[in-house]
């Protein structure tokens, strides 16, 4: 039976479906409120089509499917199966399983602070993904200095262990030999959780009323503590007031395409101030704007914990409604999409852009120079083609 035949087949309920070639990869993985419906387009013959479509159908050979309970149900299969097989004609962000995250381990006792390039459901808070590594470890040793959380694997708890170098740099609160009470320990976590996730300026005023009411009950001693985390948290926050006038969480968006590359640009904005910032690149073949975001902000929010109440868009995405549902539903609270036509929220999603623009120049110049480089050691040491991997060894 061809796959045009299985067609007939179809429900019409929600699912996913997956289009393979003769060999049986997955060239393809779509998502549908009817299966039988969306899938049948497919089917109309390849004129009138995109030219990715028209380029997909020559290859297609077999179809899948699976039947789920909903379209948002449908939604988060999908991007797992395409996180799962990487398709040839999805949209997909560019070595995303690579990027790392903050990881706090809250299943343990004392809850560890490390980075990690895995994320599993083993009850443990992540945050990001990061696409710097080298911000991100700038990032870890600012933040172990205000909040001194172990990053050890230490299994070993008391008063006759011997604390770390980390401890006596100020850098761990030892929990290990006992110099830290349980309570006092997931208090400082929590105080760090706070903050990753863009409390900053409410944090500022908890830690001063408690140095306040640890000062005032003779408690000296975790009075300088607190006045020092204080201290060090205005600093960093300090340094973060690109204040744009407004209030609220906001995630804000820019988008920039050129000869079937993609690079969005994500603003995080908390409490009126841009927290932080990110570059991710897409392989985009001819998608318009629209396709591109769609696909963009279901993979980047699939392992997201910190949503915003809004997500600023330079466009509009496919399945918009139904995006809003799902990310509404994981935050717990409603999302808003949002496509600002003037104002303040209009400037910071031309400045995404123009960021976006700037990146993926960057990135094009820069590759093309990497393989003039090696095309020229190639003609140097004689080789057939351009290396592709240099590997040094050293006694």
């Amino acid at each position: 039976m061809t796959w045009e035949e299985k067609v007939k087949d179809l429900p019409e309920a929600p699912g996913v479906y997956l289009l393979r070639d003769a060999a049986g990869a997955v060239l393809y993985v779509g998502k549908a409120g009817s299966l039988r419906q969306r899938v049948r387009s497919y089917c109309h013959g390849a004129a009138g089509q995109p030219p990715k479509v028209q380029a997909l159908l020559r290859h297609v050979a077999d179809l899948e499917y699976i039947v789920t309970e909903s379209p948002i149900e449908a939604l988060v299969l999908e991007c797992n199966l395409i996180k799962s097989y990487r398709p040839r004609y999805n949209i997909n962000l560019k070595d995303d399983k690579g990027y790392p995250y903050l990881k706090i381990t809250l299943g343990e006792e004392f809850p560890r602070l490390v980075i990690t390039r895995r994320r599993q459901e083993d009850g443990a808070r992540y945050f990001g993904p990061y696409t710097n590594a080298g911000a991100l470890q700038h990032t870890l040793r600012l933040l172990r200095r205000i909040f001194p959380v172990r990053t050890c694997k230490s299994g070993r708890w008391g008063p006759g262990h011997r604390p770390c170098l980390n401890a006596h740099l100020g850098l761990c609160l030892a929990p290990c030999s006992g110099r830290c009470a349980p309570a006092a320990y997931r208090r400082l976590v929590e105080d760090l959780i706070a903050f990753l996730e863009g409390r900053g300026e409410g944090l500022l005023r908890e830690l001063r009323r408690r140095m306040e009411e640890a000062a005032a009950a003779l408690r000296f001693e975790e009075a300088a503590r607190l006045r020092d985390q204080w201290q060090a948290l205005e600093q960093v926050l300090a340094h973060q007031k690109v204040a744009f006038g407004g209030e609220g969480d906001e995630d804000v968006v820019g988008l920039a395409l050129a000869e079937g590359e993609a690079c969005v640009q994500v603003f995080l904005v908390r409490d009126g101030m841009v927290r932080g910032r990110e570059s991710f690149l897409l392989e985009a073949g001819d998608s318009p704007a629209a396709e591109v975001l769609g696909a963009f902000l279901q993979q980047y929010y699939h392992d997201r914990q910190d949503l915003p109440a809004t997500v600023l868009l330079p466009a509009r995405p496919d399945e918009e409604e139904l995006l809003a549902c799902w990310l509404s539903g994981r935050r717990g609270r409603k999302v808003r999409l949002h496509v600002p036509r003037r104002g303040r929220k209009k400037e910071l999603v031309a400045r995404a852009s123009a960021n976006a623009a700037s990146f993926l120049e960057t990135y094009r110049l820069s590759r093309e120079r990497r393989a003039a480089r090696t095309t020229d050691l190639a003609e140097t040491l004689g080789l057939p083609a351009p290396p592709r991997r240099i590997e040094g060894y050293d006694v």
